[in-house]
């Protein structure tokens, strides 16, 4: 077998560039994964020993199928020829795994010489929470401190390798580290940094920064390891951070033989601190660097192809790059415009059972949306339908941890003897009431249990939705969710998502609209977890699809304020992002693309009537079919 042979002719350059810098800007289904596997396989077939070999990547189920599909090639081509291939027996030599795992080897082997033990440990997030709260503890932190907004401070220093002080300085940190919660940040950092040290542990972040503190006082560890590899190859460089990117610097100042694969058109990671941005000025960093475009799709249907790249050429800030298929025309793309959120939710049941008429299996289908908020009506619609369905990459609606506090708040106003329910929120939010408190029953356990105790007699009287209300107020739930992090306004989406919710029970008298709501949840719980089959709709939100396909995609809230999303609306680096990740979205089709939007809709707490989304907006009317009279009027209009 010919390792070239399966590969097209710009394939077949990408992957036969002998040495030096290469940036491959590979289009959506334009086979970047396995142009990446040829040219490892390649490289091993022209001698180079496995163990001469990075590659990096963002995922282990990336890093994972990047070495299955370099073993198969080699065992392939080594079955072809007379003579045996020695060096693809040794394949596990060669290093391909993501950054951290590669940080981590590095610090295995050398961190001893800035101080880590050679058995350091690794902390996870729970492990990390954990130490911050024991440090908010000691260093008598005020209990409305939030840990998670904490660990979000010193993960986005880390990645940007600043200090609390030069980020303070930045406008663009302002926000997130002023006043007295940059304070606290530049006070605690330091002794959460010695705190890890005494336990012999590093975090997640350190395993990429602790390497480049290594060769920073170490050059002739860095000289070793840049001397072990001949080749170096990164996976998604779109998505690289800043410590990333330094990394990769440090280790090709000599060697150059650095081969980066990606799409800038695909970078929708700014909030984890990736910047596409390495992807554009690696001409700058490597003026000798050859660029190979891979610029034809397999995947999508011709429409499909046409249709997104009209949306992302709107961005300013790109590469040119002129995607092309051989595929089909293909049908034109659906637009179905409804009255709200729950007609909509029902609009996407009813075209998957069309679909699934139609000859077309469950799991051909995905359905996107923007907020993890917008999958509660979704998800109501698809049990109500009887549709199997899966949450790809998050949890379910009312299995989130700030629905399921909330809701056990809500089952103690109605029953004090909820002893699970006591035992979730009794410290949520942090109250100062751990186990010995626990124990010793004292003025602040007496203090909440005179809070459920309110719960309870306004229960009796309160709409279920004042209820709720009154609960986030007295708990101040709001402030322990709203951390100044990402995640956190994610979380208050949910918590007034839910809000909007129980509103349709206060028809009914207190307590009866609280007993029927719990019912209702705990019912749809219930068929949550009777579900088994794996044919299944698959409901995940744009970022979760990222690097999948499918041949039939629904794109869900395609409205101004919801896609692109609010937040975005006042920048335009942040805009680009929302019309990169919209681009994603419609490029994981490839067969068919409907979009729903909604002229009216309740989220976040609040009933917005926003107008189609830019988005919808720069796709040529050529290529739509109204799918619903409904939505001809304001289609027209785009």
């Amino acid at each position: 077998m010919d390792i070239l042979g399966e590969l097209n002719e710009r394939q077949k350059e990408a992957v036969q560039t002998p040495a030096g810098p290469l940036l491959i800007l590979a289009g959506p289904g334009s086979g970047k994964t396995r142009v990446i596997a040829h040219r490892i396989a390649w490289l091993l077939s022209q001698g180079t020993a496995a163990s001469r070999i990075l590659a990096v990547t963002f995922t282990n189920k990336a890093a994972e199928e990047m070495r299955g599909r370099v073993h198969r090639l080699i065992e392939n081509w080594k079955l072809s020829r007379v003579a045996g291939f020695r060096e693809a027996e040794k394949i596990e030599n060669c290093f391909i795994g993501t950054f951290h795992a590669f940080g981590a080897e590095i610090l295995r082997r050398d961190g001893f010489k800035i101080g880590l033990p050679r058995r350091f440990l690794i902390y996870d997030e729970d492990d990390r929470s954990s130490l911050v709260k024991e440090l908010c503890r000691a260093e008598n932190i005020p209990a409305e401190f939030s840990p998670a907004a904490f660990l979000a401070a010193i993960s986005r220093l880390k990645n940007e390798m600043q200090s609390p002080a030069s980020a303070r300085r930045r406008e663009a940190a302002g926000e997130s580290l002023s006043g007295f919660f940059g304070e606290l940040v530049s006070r605690l950092l330091p002794r959460y940094e010695a705190m890890l040290l005494e336990r012999g542990a590093v975090d997640f972040d350190d395993l990429l920064t602790k390497p480049l503190l290594l060769f920073t006082q170490h050059p002739e560890t860095l000289e070793a390891w840049s001397e072990r590899f001949d080749h170096i190859l990164v996976d998604e460089y779109q998505d690289t951070n800043p410590s990333q990117y330094a990394l990769i610097k440090l280790l090709t100042k000599e060697n150059k033989n650095l081969t980066v694969v990606g799409d800038d058109w695909q970078a929708i990671y700014a909030w984890r601190q990736a910047d596409f941005r390495n992807m554009l000025k690696f001409e700058h960093d490597f003026p000798e660097a050859k660029i190979v475009f891979l610029e034809e799709n397999y995947r999508s249907t011709r429409t499909i192809l046409a249709a997104a790249q009209a949306v992302i050429k709107e961005n300013r800030f790109r590469t040119e790059k002129t995607l092309f298929t051989r595929n089909g025309a293909g049908e034109p793309l659906e637009v179905f415009l409804l009255e709200d959120e729950r007609e909509e939710a029902a609009a996407v049941a009813e075209v998957t059972r069309r679909f699934l008429q139609d000859g077309w299996r469950r799991g051909d289908m995905a359905v996107l949306f923007r907020t993890n908020a917008q999958s509660r009506a979704l998800e109501e619609a698809m049990l109500t339908s009887n549709i199997p369905y899966r949450m790809v990459g998050g949890l379910k609606f009312y299995q989130r941890k700030e629905i399921k506090d909330l809701l056990a708040y809500l089952r103690l106003a109605l029953n004090p003897k909820d002893a699970a329910s006591f035992l979730r929120v009794v410290n949520v939010p942090p109250r100062g009431i751990g186990k010995a408190a626990l124990a010793k029953n004292g003025p602040a356990l007496e203090k909440f249990q005179n809070l459920l105790e309110e719960f309870r007699t306004r229960a009796e009287n309160l709409p279920l939705a004042k209820l709720l209300q009154t609960i986030i107020l007295k708990t101040r739930y709001e402030a322990y969710l709203r951390d100044k992090t990402e995640r956190g306004e994610e979380r208050w989406e949910n918590v007034q998502e839910l809000l909007g919710v129980v509103e349709k029970f206060d028809e009914l008298p207190a307590p009866e609209g609280s007993e029927r709501f719990l019912q209702e949840v705990a019912l749809l719980a219930e068929a949550d977890e009777v579900e088994t089959e794996k044919d299944v709709v698959n409901l995940m939100t744009l970022h979760a699809s990222k690097g999948l396909e499918f041949p039939i995609v629904f794109i869900t809230g395609a409205e101004e304020g919801l896609l692109p999303h609010a937040r975005s609306l006042a920048r335009d680096r942040e805009l680009e992002e929302e019309r990169r990740l919209c681009y994603v979205g419609m490029t994981r089709a490839k067969e068919r693309l409907v979009f729903f939007l909604a002229r009216r809709r309740s989220l976040f707490g609040e009933t917005k009537r926003n107008p189609v989304s830019r988005f919808l907006q720069a796709i040529p009317q050529e290529y739509i079919r109204v799918g619903n009279r409904a939505a001809l009027p304001e289609i027209q209009l785009l």
